[in-house]
């Protein structure tokens, strides 16, 4: 009875010792591609070391960049102009 004891004893310290290094191990991770950068450049002036910290952030949530060229551009902008129109009518109505 004595070492079965022992033994649950045993087990319940390497359970809560697993919970507690688990839960710092999440808390330490970066949730989104901000919080990457961010935690990353603290205190840094280096401005190649930053460019390349969001290049790996960028890398870890598999963000790419947009290329802006004159067909997004205008497309994004026709976006945008069509939902102004979509709000005017919207307001003309009420």
């Amino acid at each position: 009875m004595n070492s079965v004891l022992k033994y649950l004893l045993f087990g319940i310290i390497v359970s809560i010792i697993t919970l507690f290094a688990s839960q710092n191990y999440f808390k330490q991770q970066s949730l989104t591609f901000e919080d990457c950068v961010i935690s990353n450049i603290k205190n840094l002036n280096n401005t190649s070391v930053i460019d390349e910290i969001k290049s790996m952030c960028k890398k870890k949530f598999n963000i790419q960049d947009e290329v802006l060229n004159n067909e997004n551009v205008k497309k994004k902008m026709n976006e945008l102009f069509d939902l102004f129109e979509d709000m005017k009518k919207r307001m003309d109505i009420k």
